[in-house]
């Protein structure tokens, strides 16, 4: 089992306005955690600073011991996030391509029938409706197996009868 440990963390907005700080925290791989609070709270800033997308503004944050600095660190401790908009996370030129990570598209193919999105396989991402793209970054996030699945607003865009499917896939 994988931990990730947050010490004396704080961070700021660029104009000083402390968003959150915690003396310690400890995620356990295998564990769910919810953050919860109100909007403009810091939720996503962590989120990503957890992800590895943006610096805290003091403390620091480690995976089994080992310090976390640069954004590879976090890609070698196998975090990620899905974002509250997939459409920034958007880089390939079709459904299959995107879902591939690289990979040959057999890959995909599960994660394609998961997100129900067979039959946009050619079709550009960006051209997919918001539900559909959260469903697509959603297979990308499970896809890559990660120790630690960070979501942001999980549920944000998705059908009702794609939650219980979600969740049971998380579960």
């Amino acid at each position: 089992m994988s931990v990730l440990d947050l010490s004396s963390i704080e961070l700021q907005t660029s104009d000083g306005r402390l968003l959150f700080q915690t003396a310690a925290a400890r995620f356990n791989s295998g564990e769910f955690t919810v953050i919860s609070g109100q909007m403009a709270a810091g939720k996503t800033c962590l989120a990503k600073l957890l992800a590895g997308l943006q610096a805290c503004t003091k403390g620091q944050i480690s995976c089994d011991g080992r310090l976390l600095r640069r954004s590879t660190d976090f890609r070698k401790a196998r975090i990620r996030l899905s974002h509250q908009n997939p459409a920034s996370q958007i880089i390939g030129h079709t459904v299959l391509e995107e879902l591939s990570l690289g990979r040959d598209s057999t890959f995909a193919l599960p994660w394609l029938e998961w997100a129900e999105l067979n039959e946009r396989a050619d079709s550009d991402p960006r051209d997919l409706a918001f539900g559909e793209q959260r469903r697509l970054a959603l297979a990308i996030a499970l896809a890559e197996e990660p120790t630690f699945l960070l979501l942001d607003d999980p549920f944000l865009g998705l059908d009702q009868a794609f939650v219980p499917k979600l969740l049971r896939c998380l579960l």
